[in-house]
């Protein structure tokens, strides 16, 4: 076979797979529909329409305010609350020792970051944890857990909470109209996001009657007009792009290398000097909020992807001989990556806060102060000079928030989706994970460290007060060992008026306690080695 033909032949073939791709999701969502019942409007009676319509607005209003507080915390209903949401987030003061980055009151996960420690220099993991999977794991919606992170069965979960108390409260209009009307039963609700929409189907028993009649309904349905698909899969090239070409980092490097220098706000990372007096010193404070302040803080803004509709090269004007200039275009050409599969109509913003944090080491340095490496003058005898060898390497982690918004969804009400990226750089290049860890996969079958029943150590009390010494509950255990984790449970306050918790534990060789809550710092790194059968006390003030 030569090779033309050949290439024709993996092109009928890719064509097939992605026919029968497309035909399965088609399928998916139609048996979805029939299973629940997606009611025809013929069904209901005439004088009743207006109350199933008037129903059928209220799902479509609660499907939405759940996928908007989802859009904005990175395709998560909640990043505080695990039953409603599947999963939990460790929560940092640090931004780049975090899972989450906070923009003001909002809390948006990390899509991709360095979950080993930023001291980490080699063979360091990487982790996708904060990317919920659009589409449940289970073929039968029925089958959802309350594990299930995906987009659908989070929204299932929200809507579930609060449709009851929205249809009592929005009843009130129905029966000013001269309705008696009322809800029966619990509330089941099947999301499915497809191809370019999202249905809701909700299954809930509702009667009304009025002087002419008496109706009941069970089954209501909603298409959401959202291709929340297509803007996951903007978000994933950004994604991969970032895994695969380090794209961020070489940005971001390219701008800190146009700083560096003898003369320079930050430190040359190679340079060798012949003189009287040396450069510097400077100081690792100083070069970290210029990093922050004079860097970050102007130029992440201006960094744009091309092919999506926001794009727009803008250069900058001046003499073309003057250094200022040409920095200023180098810093331009340099944030306009080009690496998209296709154009998206879409724009994509990248957003940095002076209040986040990075991660920054020079190496070396003595305490504060970064000075050059003097060697003794033994060559030029007498003559008042010296060698100077300026030799640093610069290890930075850097917070980036990431919105991408398309003004065509939702009616062209627009819709965006947030989500976090960590930048790390490390000995003044970028740093290739050596593994990238999915929470997703991972929590959604139990393994022997999550399975309670193999929780063989003896009970373990964790008790919380504050610095005054009163009890503080509500406090979210969780205990790590290497790259396995197990949600232990949380703080209640017990017959003794003490805030603890006591329970197995798995067992594990030095490993560390995380606790949080909303409010109160923090802890993470807090060393337990557990045994068999062996019980322990912990007290923690926050």
């Amino acid at each position: 076979m030569d090779k033309k033909a050949q290439v024709t032949l993996f092109i009928v073939i890719g064509l097939i797979i992605l026919a029968l791709v497309g035909t399965f999701m088609y399928i998916r969502e139609k048996s979805v529909e029939g299973e629940i019942g997606k009611i025809d409007i013929s069904e209901v009676p005439m004088e009743f329409r207006p109350v199933y319509n008037f129903i059928n607005d209220i799902v479509y209003d609660v499907a939405v305010e759940g996928l908007e507080i989802m859009g904005l915390q990175g395709g998560w209903i909640s990043v505080d609350d695990a039953e409603l949401s599947g999963e939990t987030f460790m929560i940092h003061p640090d931004a780049t020792s975090s899972e989450i980055l906070k923009l003001f009151n909002i809390q948006v996960p990390y899509w991709y970051f360095m979950s080993s420690p930023n001291e980490c220099m080699a063979n360091c993991e990487f982790s996708t944890k904060g990317k919920a999977p659009l589409n449940s794991w289970t073929e039968n919606p029925s089958d959802r857990q309350d594990t299930d992170k995906s987009v659908e069965a989070q929204l299932d979960r929200y809507i579930e909470a609060n449709l009851k108390e929205r249809l009592a409260l929005e009843f009130n209009t129905l029966r000013k109209q001269g309705y008696d009307i009322s809800g029966e039963g619990d509330v089941l609700i099947t999301t499915i996001v497809g191809e370019e929409d999202i249905s809701v189907s909700v299954s809930y028993k509702i009667i009304v009657e009025k002087e002419d009649g008496k109706g009941e309904f069970d089954r209501f349905f909603v298409r959401v007009p959202l291709n929340l698909k297509k803007m996951y899969a903007l978000a994933e090239e950004i994604i991969n792009a970032e895994v695969d070409y380090h794209f961020l980092d070489e940005i971001f490097w390219n701008w800190i290398s146009i700083y560096q220098g003898l003369e320079g706000e930050l430190p040359p990372t190679t340079q060798f000097d012949v003189s009287v007096t040396s450069a510097g010193p400077w100081f690792m404070t100083t070069s970290r909020k210029f990093i922050e302040d004079s860097i970050l803080v102007p130029f992440v803004k201006t960094i744009q992807i091309q092919d999506t509709q926001n794009y727009e090269s803008k250069e900058v004007p001046g003499d073309p001989n003057d250094n200022f200039y040409r920095a200023m275009n180098g810093i331009r050409s340099m944030a306009e990556p080009k690496f998209l599969s296709k154009p998206y109509n879409m724009s994509v913003v990248f957003i940095y806060q002076p209040e986040w944090s990075i991660y920054f080491n020079i190496d070396p340095h003595n305490g504060e102060v970064i000075r050059s490496t003097q060697y003794d003058n033994n060559i030029l005898g007498m003559l008042p000079i010296s060698f100077q060898n300026y030799k640093f390497f610069y290890d930075v982690s850097i917070p980036v928030l990431v919105i991408i918004t398309s003004d065509d969804e939702l009616k062209e009400e627009g819709y965006s989706l947030m989500f976090a990226i960590e930048s790390n750089i490390r000995g003044n290049k970028p740093l290739s994970p050596a593994k990238v860890v999915s929470s997703i996969v991972g929590t959604q079958r139990n393994t022997l460290f999550t399975d309670e029943s193999q929780w063989l150590s003896g009970n373990i009390t964790i008790e919380i007060i504050d610095n005054f010494g009163a009890p503080v509950e509500g406090i979210f255990v969780r205990y790590l060992c290497g790259t396995q984790v197990a949600d232990i449970g949380v703080t209640t306050i017990d017959e003794e008026e003490k805030a603890s918790l006591i329970s197995k534990f798995p067992l594990c060789e030095n490993g560390l306690l995380n606790l949080h809550k909303e409010g109160y710092l923090g802890f993470e790194g807090i060393r337990l080695s557990t045994k068999l059968g062996e019980e322990a006390y912990i007290l923690v003030q926050t």
